[in-house]
């Protein structure tokens, strides 16, 4: 018993990092996001102009891709799949 509990970290940081850091990733993403729209001064040009409502919802995208993959992760995880 006391084997397999002193692997666990070990188990933990090799299957759990990535999706963890998926999901951290999207939470920043998410706060950047807001930080941005609050910012009346910030534009940028990608083919078109955005201003600070259009550069927002480009990080939003982002931000729900990158919780989406570590959600999707997580659930795969925990029904014994192989993760993405």
């Amino acid at each position: 018993m006391s084997d397999q509990l002193a692997l666990l970290p070990e188990y933990l940081t090799a299957h759990l990092e990535l999706t963890l850091f998926a999901l951290a990733a999207g939470i920043l993403l998410n706060i950047a996001a807001a930080v941005i729209q609050s910012i009346d001064s910030i534009a940028i040009t990608i083919l078109v102009p955005f201003d600070h409502n259009g550069v927002f919802h480009l990080v939003q995208v982002a931000a729900l891709v990158t919780l989406t993959a570590g959600l999707l992760r997580g659930m795969a995880r925990q029904r014994g799949d192989r993760a993405p």
